[in-house]
């Protein structure tokens, strides 16, 4: 049970022989204030309440092809504080489904590393460095895999775009249809990993 900012976190976790051993899965509920639309003096239009389950399988992040970084709920329920015509909503993961989606990006600006202040210094280091002996074995076959970005920077690690557009190549389900639409780099900084968020 973990206390945070205006709410209550309880988290049950599932694990492997008899509860022993290594945790598969979790659910976790949250009680309080669920949604907040920005940081002090908000409305009650722009504060969402009330209480939120969510089941998390740990088996992407285990079984190849694995998942790295964060893990998205296989499915949540939500009940609203109040009287409301979405007062309960259930959300199910749906199926793997595989398709063709068209980026196009527009306006190049900074990225976060120039940003940053890193020059061609750093991305001529990077290099040198998966080049040493006691590096080469591992760089070749993560070459060859390619997992070269693990390494070093990509080409053009000096421009973003500003914009991105998401079509589809070909006519979909509206279960890929939702993602398609314009999406502008946000001004924040520092908030997930090298800023990198268009909304």
């Amino acid at each position: 049970i973990k206390r945070e900012r205006k709410k209550w976190i309880i988290i049950y976790y599932a694990r492997e022989n008899n509860g022993v051993g290594e945790a598969v899965a979790e659910f976790r509920i949250s009680v309080g204030e669920l949604k907040r639309e920005g940081i002090d003096n908000c409305s009650d239009e722009d504060v969402e309440l009330g209480m939120r389950g969510e089941l998390t399988s740990f088996f992407p992040a285990r079984q190849p092809p694995l998942v790295y970084g964060a893990l998205e709920p296989c499915c949540m329920i939500t009940i609203h504080n109040g009287e409301s015509s979405k007062l309960t909503q259930w959300m199910v993961k749906t199926s793997n489904t595989k398709t063709s989606l068209k980026l196009m990006g527009e306006n190049p600006m900074d990225s976060e590393r120039v940003e940053t202040g890193l020059t061609d210094f750093s991305a001529e280091s990077l290099v040198e460095n998966a080049k040493k002996s006691h590096n080469a074995k591992s760089f070749g076959p993560a070459k060859q895999r390619g997992e070269e970005r693990r390494w070093i920077y990509a080409k053009n690690w000096k421009n973003w775009p500003e914009k991105i557009t998401i079509s589809t190549v070909k006519d979909d389900s509206e279960e890929v249809s939702h993602l398609c639409g314009e999406y502008i780099r946000a001004k924040c900084r520092q908030t997930i990993n090298q800023s990198a968020m268009w909304i």
